[in-house]
């Protein structure tokens, strides 16, 4: 391997950013869409009843990181530091990588960055094993305050880093884990960032020869119209310098749902809808992060469990909720994560192939019950360029037997 992917083929659909890349990534050959496993939950006895359904496989483990993270690994035992990396032995025999978004400005805490973080990076070199991936740092922080309910409600956001600093960060990084190294390196895109940094962003990684991006989503929906938006501004600078074909992203840190409601049997999909905004790779799930302060009692907990056990349904684009009865496995939030990782990569494959078919995936996606039902069609014009193309309006095929 190299620090890049060389790609054999690739095609962009006229109407959104899905598209298709053929290349190799380690022992994986792909042509489509691929959805990671989260290796932070998974078991493997029930992985092993599973593995025979993925035609790649890729674990991925997410990781915030702050800078007592960063010590235990520097100062750590062999122990300690396998644990910061999320580190299991087994996952080890397959592809895998580690993402890390630092919640902290490092430039705060660090005089020279090379030299005080490169013994940390060659630590994570070593554990991750597929591709490397520069971290990201959160761009701003948000502000919370404790509502009337007892949870907390964002009121606003303050800057962690500036642009000058966050780009800076990037070469740095790239510097230290490109020493010596075979492994594709994927460089952050902060959807954080004000939309004009995005912009210089991608100009500056077009610059440096970057062809290889991660986005992080940071918990937001992949529906989100602002990071959407950002996203945008980025795929149209390296598309203006026709470097679109050349380019593979790995998006990670979305929520799987748009919205969920307890007292409701579907629920919205997000995370199968990331790929309509340029993603090769679609990585783990993550929730907004904060919890209430008074935690719900045992019977709530246990209702709340019951409701996050919803499996995709390709046909419909909606996570509903199981049978216990039927589907006991699947509340086990361990078996559900990769049950449904299953369910979506079967599902971006299937996208791949309707899209070569029609050489356009608008109207396959458009002909979801989610979407056409999802605030009366507001997504259509979220996720595709061209507005004018009809759209089927009736619910008939999506009662079907499954």
């Amino acid at each position: 391997m190299s620090k890049e992917i060389q790609i054999n083929e690739s095609v962009t659909d006229k109407d959104s950013d899905f598209n298709v890349k053929i290349f190799k990534l380690g022992r994986l050959n792909i042509d489509a869409p691929t959805k990671v496993i989260d290796a932070k939950k998974v078991d493997y006895l029930f992985f092993k009843t599973q593995e025979k359904d993925f035609k790649n496989i890729l674990f991925e483990t997410s990781k915030n990181i702050s800078t007592d993270s960063i010590r235990n690994v520097i100062r750590g035992t062999d122990t300690s530091i396998k644990q910061v990396f999320g580190y299991l032995n087994w996952v080890s025999n397959y592809e895998n990588l580690i993402s890390l978004t630092l919640e902290f400005n490092p430039f705060s805490e660090y005089r020279n960055l090379e030299k005080e973080l490169s013994g940390f990076f060659d630590y994570y070199y070593e554990f991750s094993k597929t591709m490397l991936l520069v971290p990201n740092i959160q761009a701003t922080k948000n502000v919370y305050k404790t509502n009337s309910k007892g949870t907390l409600q964002k009121i606003g956001e303050t800057p962690l880093i500036d642009f000058e600093k966050y780009l800076n960060f990037v070469d740095t990084i790239y510097r230290v884990i490109g020493y010596r190294n075979r492994k594709p390196i994927f460089v952050p895109l902060s959807l954080k960032l004000d939309i004009n940094d995005v912009q210089t962003l991608a100009n500056e990684y077009l610059k440096r020869e970057y062809f290889n991006v991660w986005i992080d989503f940071e918990g937001a929906t992949a529906t989100n119209p602002t990071k959407l938006a950002k996203i945008r501004a980025f795929l149209r600078e390296i598309d203006n310098q026709k470097r679109f074909d050349d380019i593979v992203i790995h998006s990670t840190n979305m929520r799987r749902e748009i919205t969920s409601n307890i007292n409701k049997p579907e629920s919205p999909a997000s995370d199968i809808l990331t790929s309509l905004s340029g993603a090769n790779f679609i990585g783990v799930n993550r929730e907004p992060r904060f919890k209430p302060e008074n935690p719900p009692p045992f019977e709530e907990l246990k209702r709340i469990r019951e409701h996050k056990a919803r499996i995709f349904r390709s046909y419909s684009y909606y996570y509903e909720k199981v049978v216990a009865s039927d589907h006991r496995d699947l509340l086990d939030p361990k078996n559900n994560t990769l049950f449904n990782a299953k369910l979506l990569n079967s599902e971006f494959t299937h996208q791949s192939e309707e899209f070569s078919k029609e050489s356009s995936i608008k109207p396959y996606i458009c002909n979801k019950k989610m979407i056409l039902e999802y605030k009366n069609g507001e997504l259509i014009n979220t996720l595709f360029y061209n507005k004018s193309q009809r759209i089927q309006k009736t619910l008939d095929p999506w009662f079907i037997p499954i």
